[in-house]
């Protein structure tokens, strides 16, 4: 099969991790601004385009056509995840009649305008940005309950339209949030395309036995995430009970 898994790491925000399980015949790619050495890994050192790092990922994570033409699948992985089984033997099982399949978001949201919502009471994103982008889908018609998907596990099938839905969806994330579950679903409407969703536990929800799943970062950055939350959180009940 010829198939490339990959991730894309820039700043301090992930670590990269090795396999459990490690197929010979695949390709291992980390796209990074930094030098990093774990085996089986490739590093393909590129020059950054963003000040955000997040967005810097997206575009690696979304362009799979465009960084990676020579294959026919890629499967592509956030920093957060370890690889624990030869995931290969599931692509065509996974995707099915499909070109593309993910995971199902572990927070069983009716649809991105819920999901908006709570990235704005959780300032996960440019709160201006996010209602743009949002009153944009409803003045174009898009449902306001039409499924929502957790985008860190991403299988694909490189054909023509994936390669349009990729060039898509990236234009809606270059333009407004960098949260991409925002958008994905909106793309996959526009375009008429259908995803199937993995059949796997979702790891969000405990670790599977095809991933698991690890903090982000260093134990530095974890410490400072942690402490954000907990200070995000505190605000936010603040909020509630004053409102």
């Amino acid at each position: 099969m010829n198939l490339v898994i990959y991730t894309a790491i820039f700043g301090d925000f992930d670590i990269l991790r090795k396999p459990k399980v490690i197929n010979k015949n695949i390709k291992y790619v980390c796209f990074t601004d930094r030098k990093i050495k774990c085996h089986p890994w490739e590093i393909n050192i590129v020059q950054t385009e963003f000040s955000d790092h997040r967005r810097e990922n997206r575009k690696y994570k979304i362009l799979s056509h465009k960084y990676l033409d020579d294959f026919q699948y890629s499967i592509y992985l956030d920093g957060r995840f370890i690889i624990m089984k030869d995931l290969s033997k599931y692509i065509e099982k996974w995707l099915g009649d499909n070109d593309i399949a993910l995971l199902e978001h572990p927070k069983k949201r009716a649809g991105i305008y819920k999901e908006a919502e709570a990235c704005i009471r959780g300032k996960k994103d440019n709160i201006d940005l996010i209602k743009k982008q949002m009153n944009k889908y409803r003045n174009e018609g898009y449902p306001e309950n039409n499924g929502l998907t957790v985008n860190g596990f991403l299988i694909r099938r490189h054909t023509k339209q994936i390669e349009k839905f990729n060039e898509m969806w990236w234009n809606e994330v270059k333009n407004f949030s960098v949260r991409d579950q925002l958008s994905f679903c909106y793309v996959m409407h526009k375009l008429h395309i259908k995803y199937s969703l993995i059949p796997i536990p979702n790891p969000y929800n405990g670790h599977s036995e095809y991933l698991k799943i690890t903090y982000h970062g260093s134990k530095i950055s974890r410490l400072k995430s942690i402490i954000f939350s907990l200070i995000m959180s505190a605000k936010n009940r603040l909020v509630s009970q004053f409102s």
